[in-house]
């Protein structure tokens, strides 16, 4: 099975920033986690489609590259379409190792699944004027996830482009 090694290499540095084990994340730390985390993966492909400087799509595409969904969606495609040796001395291994690589394609739909779902959630969570909800990994804890629900504050809207939107934010 052939996988292109830039894009396990940007998989297992992105778990990295996920799975920080630092006790105390700061708000870069946080910020990244959130960024990379594939829950705002269309948007960012919306962004590389419809910029125009070259300058912003190579940043947007850098930014891309490093999103978890994006990521996991790449690794599927590459696990569902990896040409098959039908040499008659690897046909017995890729046969044992079938079942290894559905199980692993399996996890990589369910991780991709997960992502949609925390996406679609919050979707109506802004429809119907619901907080937020961020899951940030926090291995160092007991939950292994921190809560972040996040909500405009009635009242808080731009009057202005240059003012300030206001929010209430909860970690639990």
């Amino acid at each position: 099975l052939k996988v292109d090694p830039k894009l396990l290499a940007n998989i297992k540095e992105t778990l990295k920033v996920l799975y920080s084990d630092n006790p105390r994340p700061g708000e870069n730390t946080i910020k990244s986690q959130v960024e990379q985390s594939g829950i705002g993966y269309e948007a960012k492909v919306r962004r590389v489609l419809t910029e125009k400087p070259e300058s912003e799509m190579a940043l947007n595409k850098a930014e891309l590259s490093r999103d978890l969904k994006g990521q996991l969606l790449r690794l599927a495609d590459a696990i569902e379409n990896a040409p098959v040796d039908i040499d008659k001395n690897l046909a017995s291994s890729a046969t044992r190792q079938s079942p290894k690589v559905a199980e692993v394609l399996q996890g990589i739909k369910q991780a991709t699944n997960n992502i949609e779902l925390n996406q679609l959630s919050n979707h109506y969570a802004k429809q119907e004027n619901q907080p937020l909800l961020l899951q940030i990994p926090y291995p160092s804890a007991t939950e292994k996830t921190i809560n972040l629900y996040v909500k405009k504050q009635p009242g808080g809207e731009k009057k202005n482009p240059g003012d300030k939107q206001v929010f209430n934010m909860v970690f639990l």
